[in-house]
């Protein structure tokens, strides 16, 4: 008897045993939210996508819609539910930047191309500034003054850099902000809920995709 009872105890405890090491083996197969999901990507789409590319980050509201890992890897098409008085405000803010930093530009020793650049950015971002404020204004949306704290550290950055090194990393910030830009823009122009702000939206795409292309060639070539 005690033989038996010692073997039936022997053979339960085996068993315990094995089913707590399938019971660890099914948890631990199971994927996580972050390998579901792509990790955070989807969350940090507008700060994370350029990232591949060794390009800085830049700050974007919470308003701004969460994509999935899809559309940070740029296989899927942006998710887009802001309101018409955030992207104005999203776009004017952005102008602020573009028009400080090519002001900095401007001081600095840089190319004629670049020169002209910057100059071309001004003109092309007050003229839009302008033509945002009445927009703002019949949406009762108050506008951004200066820049956002992103873009005054990047600023800080830039005008402690001589020549060649500011005029590349001038080139590439831009590049960074118009691909950003064009989203807000292209989201706009199919989820704008104010016919005027659509307009404007639709107007302006092609100025805001003209500096993307721009700075994309200067970018690309200051990096080679």
């Amino acid at each position: 008897m005690k033989r038996n009872l010692l073997s039936l105890l022997c053979v339960g405890m085996l068993l315990t045993t094995g089913a707590c090491s399938n019971e660890k083996t099914a948890i631990t197969n199971e994927p996580t939210d972050s390998e579901e999901t792509g990790g955070n990507a989807g969350d940090n789409y507008m700060n994370a996508a350029t990232e591949g590319n060794n390009e800085p980050a830049v700050n974007m509201p919470e308003t701004a819609t969460r994509a999935t890992a899809a559309e940070a890897a740029g296989t899927a098409p942006l998710a887009y539910s802001m309101s018409d008085p955030e992207f104005l405000k999203l776009v004017y803010e952005g102008g602020n930047n573009e028009i400080q930093l090519s002001q900095l530009a401007l001081q600095k020793e840089v190319s004629n191309e670049a020169k002209a650049f910057a100059n071309r950015m001004i003109a092309d971002h007050q003229k839009i500034a302008a033509e945002i404020k009445p927009l703002a204004a019949n949406l009762q949306a108050d506008l951004p003054t200066g820049m956002d704290p992103a873009h005054k550290a990047m600023y800080d950055e830039l005008a402690a850099l001589t020549g060649s090194a500011f005029e590349q990393q001038y080139w590439r910030q831009m590049l960074i902000d118009h691909r950003q830009t064009l989203k807000l823009f292209q989201g706009e122009i199919d989820m704008a809920r104010a016919p005027k702000v659509k307009d404007f939206a639709v107007k302006n795409l092609p100025v805001i995709q003209m500096h993307a292309t721009t700075a994309a060639k200067h970018a690309n070539s200051a990096s080679m």
